[in-house]
């Protein structure tokens, strides 16, 4: 079973959360310390240093996070 976008769980509706450059992660964490289904889709870059190559996850979105709930659930 598929669900379109327009269809909901409940009352509760997908929202984009931004946040500041680069604190995508520390949100998200946020996030699943008060139960509330999220979403950050992450990609994997290879970087290099001088001395080292390393994967490093990014998010897909710079500077947002995806979370569902119920709009009256909302934290002011």
């Amino acid at each position: 079973m598929t669900l379109c976008a327009t269809e909901e769980v409940g009352d509760r509706r997908w929202f984009a959360l931004q946040t500041r450059s680069r604190h995508e992660k520390i949100v998200r964490g946020e996030l699943v310390k008060r139960d509330i289904e999220n979403f950050l889709p992450l990609m994997t870059r290879l970087r290099q240093w001088t001395d080292r190559k390393k994967k490093v996850e990014f998010p897909l979105f710079s500077g947002y996070c995806f979370a569902r709930f119920a709009l009256a659930a909302r934290l002011p």
